[in-house]
């Protein structure tokens, strides 16, 4: 038995056909069966039976499945360490929103590479629903999440909180005699925008949700003349003139892209918890311990 085959087994397992193994891993389809049927007749049983949607693990399957993970993170954090930041090559699987997916790309990547220019780095943009199934069947590493409730079995680390604000097109007079300035920074009265036009998100999004949340407390629903799932984009829309947005405060103040924004009252109620979420029983590999401890450095609280 070897590492290898143990990496055949565990993308098959997965995909569950020859097929899409070999097209995962790049090789024949001829290659997974050979590799497949060897470690089942070094291991003395079978480890996959026919189901009804098709292929599922046997008892023993399962087992070696729990230890195949074992051995290969064992074997992954062992190259790591030993071979350094510049010889080691890798994979890393995360998943965010679209919003903070350009966040990343943007600053932690470039940064990331450079200390570890072999390692590729896969980011998933999806909602917080798709985050945890994936988590759950290990498609994931790690992932950034807006989350105030963790489902069971999952471990969650603070990273950030978020606030709403509202992006005006530049120069634009109705704000600016809309808005009071408090503690240094500019405020205006939400009320105040009932008749104007709004870039919003979708509703499966937790900042969408958060700023209907503040049309209601407003009494009014807003005239939406664009909707966006990034924030970013909707953040340079209002700016550049097609309307008013809220988006949450760090689509805003990034160097590269900061662009001025007005806070709105109450903050407590339209801030929301930021973190990473791992599957407790997938503990990170060394890899990506370091990206997340990057993300954290780059894009955390202060």
């Amino acid at each position: 038995m070897n590492t290898e085959q143990l990496k055949y087994f565990m993308e098959f397992a997965f995909y569950g056909t020859a097929e899409k193994t070999a097209a995962q891993l790049g090789v024949s389809r001829s290659s997974v069966s050979r590799n497949i049927k060897k470690l089942e007749e070094e291991l003395g049983s079978k480890l996959f039976t026919a189901g009804v949607q098709g292929i599922v693990l046997t008892r023993e399957g399962d087992l070696c499945l729990k230890y195949a993970r074992k051995i290969l993170k064992i074997e992954d954090d062992l190259r790591f360490d030993v071979a350094g930041a510049e010889q080691y090559h890798g994979k890393i699987d995360i998943a965010m929103g679209a919003s903070r997916s350009q966040d990343t790309l943007l600053y932690v990547l470039p940064e990331f590479n450079r200390r570890y220019p072999n390692v590729s780095v896969q980011i998933h943009e999806m909602c917080t629903r798709d985050i945890y199934n994936w988590l759950l069947e290990r498609r994931l590493d790690f992932a950034v999440v807006s989350c105030d409730h963790i489902p069971q079995g999952f471990t969650y680390d603070h990273l950030m909180t978020e606030h709403l604000v509202l992006v005006a097109p530049m120069d634009d007079r109705f704000a600016k005699n809309c808005c009071y300035y408090k503690n240094g920074k500019a405020y205006v009265d939400i009320k105040k925008f009932k008749n104007q036009s709004f870039i919003l998100g979708y509703a499966t999004q937790r900042s969408r949700g958060v700023s209907d949340q503040v049309f209601k407390g407003a009494d009014f629903d807003p005239h939406i003349i664009l909707r966006t799932s990034n924030n970013f984009n909707a953040a340079m829309l209002a700016y550049s003139g097609l309307g008013y947005t809220l988006v949450p405060e760090s689509c805003t103040v990034r160097e590269k892209n900061y662009v001025p924004h007005y806070f709105l009252e109450p903050e407590e109620k339209i801030s929301w918890p930021i973190g990473v979420a791992s599957l407790t029983k997938n503990p990170l590999s060394h890899a990506a311990y370091q990206l997340q401890l990057l993300i954290r450095e780059l894009l955390g609280d202060k």
